[in-house]
């Protein structure tokens, strides 16, 4: 398990960060170019990716256990930190309380699907609630903004 958390990207990415952040280290401009470059481009890959997933497959089977993962992933999730954070005594009117619940409110994200193709997981089911999320997230997060306003 811990061999194959070694070998995504992300993992070292978020590594890299922390350290260059904690050493207070930078890069070159050249560097941060081109890391630039490569990154704005992964977001759309992702998205044609999953796009052309959901053509071929786009909600054929499996509705049931992706409605349940969407709504534990809108409501489940928030209302979790929520009582965790009463539990810790924050304010939810404080901007970094307000900002980590509404993050926790998004639809899931893209990369998951990702990750769910590179390990040869339920695409199906990882498709199926990436699109339910998004579609029900219209309607949820409207309604997170104002319970935190």
């Amino acid at each position: 398990m811990l061999i194959n958390i070694a070998k995504l990207p992300l993992f070292w990415a978020i590594v890299l960060g922390l350290a260059f952040s904690l050493l207070k280290l930078s890069l070159s401009s050249f560097l941060l170019s081109g890391l630039s470059m490569v990154g704005v481009t992964a977001s759309p890959v992702a998205l044609f990716s999953l796009g052309i997933f959901l053509c071929l497959c786009l909600l054929k089977r499996r509705l049931f256990p992706s409605f349940i993962l969407a709504g534990l992933k809108l409501i489940g999730l928030p209302l979790f930190m929520a009582l965790i954070f009463a539990i810790l005594g924050l304010d939810f009117r404080q901007p970094l309380v307000a900002v980590s619940l509404l993050q926790a409110a998004m639809p899931l994200a893209v990369t998951t699907f990702v990750l769910a193709q590179k390990y040869q997981l339920d695409q199906d089911l990882v498709a199926n609630t990436i699109f339910i999320s998004t579609l029900l997230s219209v309607i949820q997060v409207p309604i997170m903004i104002s319970l935190l306003n």
